[in-house]
This record gives C-alpha cells, sequence and structure tokens, in this order.
C-alpha cells in the first residue's frame, strides 16, 4: 500500500486503475480533428478567426491535459481507503462519504461515470483554477454532472462503477451493521 496524498489528505492508496493508453491517445487525435472541422464550417469569419480557433485549441488541450498526463504516469484512478483519486480529468479527489450515487453516461459517444454528490459545491472546488471554472459552468448551466473520464481507465466505465458500487455497498453495509448493536 503507498502513503497518503499529503495536503489533500486521499487516504492510503489500496488499488490502482491503469489508464487505457490507446483511449487517450484516439481523444488526443480526435482535437485537432474537431477544430479542423470547426475551422472548415462555412461561416462568416472574422479577421481573428485563426487566432479565434488557436485559442480554442490550447483551452482544449489544457481541459484534457490531465489525460495526457494520466497516459504519461500510467495511473488513471486511485482507489484509496477514503475515496478515489481521479487522474483523467472531471473531478479531482471525491470522498466515499461524499458520493450519494454513480452511473455510466455517454455524452458525446464517450463513456464517463456521472457522481450524484450529496453537495457536489465542496467536490467541484477542489478542481484546480480554469478547468475548475470550466466544469462548474458545465454542471451549474448546461446540468452536467460531477464526471470521471472513465474511457480512459483500463476496463472503462464499467471497472470503475463496479469499484465505486462495491464501496458505496461495504460502507452501506458498515453503517447497518452499526445500528443493530
Amino acid at each position: 500500500m503507498k502513503p497518503d496524498h499529503g495536503a489533500m489528505g486521499t487516504g492510503t492508496v489500496e488499488r490502482v486503475i491503469p489508464v487505457n493508453r490507446r483511449a487517450v491517445l484516439l481523444q488526443l487525435l480526435m482535437l485537432p480533428a474537431a477544430l479542423g472541422v470547426v475551422y472548415l464550417l462555412p461561416i462568416g469569419r472574422t479577421s481573428y478567426s485563426g487566432i479565434a480557433l488557436g485559442l480554442m485549441g490550447v483551452f482544449s488541450l489544457y481541459l484534457i491535459w490531465p489525460m495526457v498526463w494520466a497516459c504519461r504516469t500510467g495511473v488513471a484512478i486511485e482507489i484509496t481507503n477514503l475515496g478515489l483519486v481521479n487522474h483523467t480529468g472531471g473531478v479531482t479527489f471525491v470522498g466515499w462519504d461524499e458520493i450519494e450515487s454513480a452511473q455510466i453516461g455517454s455524452p458525446w459517444g464517450r463513456k464517463i461515470v456521472e457522481l450524484e454528490l450529496h453537495n457536489p459545491d465542496v467536490v467541484l472546488r477542489r478542481i484546480p483554477w480554469l478547468r475548475g471554472w470550466a466544469i462548474r459552468s458545465y454542471v451549474k448551466n448546461y446540468r452536467g454532472k460531477p464526471s470521471i473520464h472513465a474511457f480512459a481507465a483500463e476496463g472503462g466505465a464499467e471497472a470503475v462503477l463496479t469499484e465505486i458500487r462495491r464501496r458505496l455497498e461495504s460502507k452501506s453495509l458498515g453503517q447497518s451493521g452499526n445500528h443493530l448493536t
């Protein structure tokens, strides 16, 4: 077992779900393709359209940087005694006691694990600056769900969801057992 993650207090690592490098590389190839399609759309362009497209590309790369880093380290998700540490983008650390339920979603054709949280604001405030702003905006303005980009993990969304449900079930069994005494 690995030691505690330090200042964030994420607990002791009990299991690591490795990154699916193939899925991440496919995602990285899709980014320039999507930007190219946007550029080729027959819409009126200002003289600054190239700059705008470039800024969109930089912002998009910033948003998917956690997946690039996960690909480098080989770690997609760490399961700890206190919760999970997500290295694929989306939420960062989520405690087991913060998760109400989880389900698989597939916006834009990619399988993710969507989380129902007791207090989403607490979890979303842990996400760093600009990426956090983008995710909080998505959740607030478009009714999105805090999520884990589980398609980037070995075993995909099913493996991540199975682990979350197993932890939530064992937690609820432990709590109900305490009431019997």
